[in-house]
């Protein structure tokens, strides 16, 4: 497996998780030649890859296909552990607990989108919906919750968005889903949005779970995040680090950050701790 030193020390790393959005990749969303090269060293290197990510199994498979995933990848912010072959688990959440704020954010114009099992719908067409859909090819599937969804369905994952960045609309979210208590596990992004799963559903258990049935204990794991999802990851993982445009607040958390950003931040980092 590889190994490098590091801060200074000899260390072990057997298994490198990467974030996807604005740390693997950047706002084009496109994998670069730089990451296919760094999934290809790594193999050299016998040293597992993996995503976790809060992108639902519809929006990252073609990501784990491209660079040749060969293990499971976490999903859904923990909620989800797709295999190459299957799905090895996917933990919903009932809507009927979330009815009263999910028509009240529709009613205030936010995009509310969802997943059941593994691939995105959103309830109606919103301006930050159809600018996706132009710039990316997304959210084509629309499918306003019914009164017989409320009282019967569950879901993977809700996410609430508000493109306008309002702050107060997103505060109305995060504290009525603080009131139900530990019903859900809940990521809160600035003033845009909200994701919403199952309690106890966060990339840090799902990397934590993979590293067991991988047999690779968390001290030989090298975590990747940019973002408010990943600090738990960041928190538990052995080795960890960042890209250079990661958020502020990330930075201090982690033992190596990267002076280029993206991809090309990821791969040094690999190389950081690894070794040429």
């Amino acid at each position: 497996m590889g190994g490098g030193d590091g801060a200074g020390e000899s260390i072990m790393v057997k298994l490198v998780v990467s974030d996807l959005d604005g740390t693997l990749i950047d706002s084009s969303e496109q994998l670069t030649d730089t990451a296919r090269e760094m999934a290809r060293w790594l193999k050299d290197r016998n040293v597992l890859f993996t995503f976790a990510t809060g992108r639902v199994q519809g929006m990252t498979e073609r990501y784990a296909q491209d660079m040749q995933v060969s293990i499971p990848y976490v999903a859904t912010n923990g909620a989800a552990l797709i295999a190459p072959d299957g799905v090895l688990f996917r933990r919903k959440v009932p809507l009927k607990p979330l009815e009263t704020m999910l028509r009240k954010a529709d009613s205030m114009g936010m995009s509310i989108i969802y997943s059941e099992d593994g691939y995105e719908k959103v309830c109606r067409e919103t301006p930050y919906i159809l600018r996706q859909r132009a710039a990316f090819g997304r959210y084509n599937d629309v499918a306003p919750l019914t009164q017989a969804d409320y009282d019967g369905k569950q879901m993977e994952k809700i996410c609430v968005m508000d493109s306008d960045k309002t702050g107060d609309k997103i505060d109305y979210v995060e504290d009525f889903i603080r009131r139900l208590g530990d019903q859900y596990s809940y990521t809160r992004y600035g003033d845009k949005a909200v994701e919403i799963v199952h309690p106890g559903c966060t990339k840090a258990a799902g990397v934590a779970e993979l590293a067991k049935r991988l047999n690779i204990p968390m001290s030989d794991v090298l975590a990747i995040g940019d973002d408010e999802n990943d600090l738990q990851m960041l928190r538990l993982a052995g080795h960890t680090a960042t890209v250079q445009n990661a958020l502020a607040k990330v930075k201090p958390l982690v033992a190596y950050v990267s002076p280029y950003c993206h991809s090309a931040g990821v791969f040094d980092a690999v190389k950081h701790f690894i070794g040429e």
